[in-house]
C-alpha cells in the first residue's frame, strides 16, 4: 500500500517528466521567425530609410539618391524623378514584404496623407499578402525589376485650400514576372521643406 508521501513523489515525478518531454520534443515544433526586417540604411538630414529585405533594383534606386542628396548642389528634377521611381517600386513589390503592414513607400507620401495612405494600402492592397515571418508563403507576389518614366508635366495640387506647384508623372512598370499587376502609373508630386513629395497616384494597367 503507498503512502500519501509515495504517492506525492511519483505525481511530482510523472509532472517532471512530462515537462521535460514537452521541452525536449514540443520545444523543438514551436516555429521559428526565420524572416524580420531592419533599417539597413538611412539618408538622415531628409529621413529616408530602406529596409535590409528590399530588392536589389530598389536598393540600387535609392543608393543613387542617397548618392545625389550627399551632392551640395545636385539636381532638383532627378531627385523628383528618383522619389517617383522609389514610391512605385516599393508600393508594387508585394514579394519582399514580410506582411501587409510593411507599406513603407508610406515615408514618400506627404505627412499630413500617410496614414491615409498606409491604411488604404493595408486594407485594399496588401490585404492579399500572405504573412511570411515564418518562412512558409507559398503564394507568387510581384517583383518589380523596372520602372521608365515616359513623361513629365507641370501641374497644382490643392492641400487645405493652398494651391501647390508640382509635377505629374507617367511611369511604364515592369515585373520579374507578369502576374497580372498595374503596369503603368501617373504621380503627382509636391515639393514642401526642400522634400519631394507624393501627393497622389493612380495605377493602371495596359490596355
Amino acid at each position: 500500500m503507498k503512502t500519501p508521501y509515495k504517492t506525492s513523489l511519483t505525481i511530482i515525478a510523472l509532472i517532471t517528466l512530462g515537462f521535460l518531454l514537452w521541452y525536449i520534443y514540443g520545444m523543438n515544433k514551436v516555429p521559428k521567425v526565420v524572416n524580420k526586417s531592419t533599417i539597413e540604411s538611412e539618408i538622415k538630414d531628409f529621413g529616408y530609410k530602406i529596409n535590409d529585405n528590399e530588392s536589389k533594383y530598389y536598393k540600387d534606386t535609392f543608393k543613387q539618391l542617397e548618392q545625389l542628396l550627399n551632392q551640395k548642389d545636385y539636381d532638383d528634377n532627378t531627385y523628383r524623378d528618383l522619389i517617383a521611381k522609389l514610391f512605385v517600386i516599393d508600393l508594387y513589390s508585394l514579394d519582399t514584404k514580410i506582411n501587409k503592414y510593411e507599406v513603407s513607400s508610406s515615408q514618400y507620401f506627404y505627412p499630413s496623407k500617410q496614414q491615409m495612405h498606409q491604411n488604404k494600402v493595408i486594407d485594399t492592397f496588401y490585404n492579399i499578402i500572405e504573412d511570411n515571418s515564418y518562412g512558409k508563403r507559398t503564394t507568387s507576389l510581384p517583383l518589380v525589376s523596372q520602372v521608365t518614366i515616359t513623361n513629365t508635366e507641370e501641374t497644382t495640387y490643392k492641400i487645405n485650400d493652398l494651391d501647390y506647384s508640382g509635377y505629374q508623372i507617367t511611369l511604364d512598370i515592369s515585373y520579374a514576372k507578369d502576374l497580372g499587376y498595374d503596369t503603368k502609373g501617373n504621380i503627382t508630386l509636391i515639393k514642401e521643406d526642400n522634400k519631394w513629395w507624393v501627393v497622389s497616384f493612380t495605377g493602371l494597367k495596359e490596355v
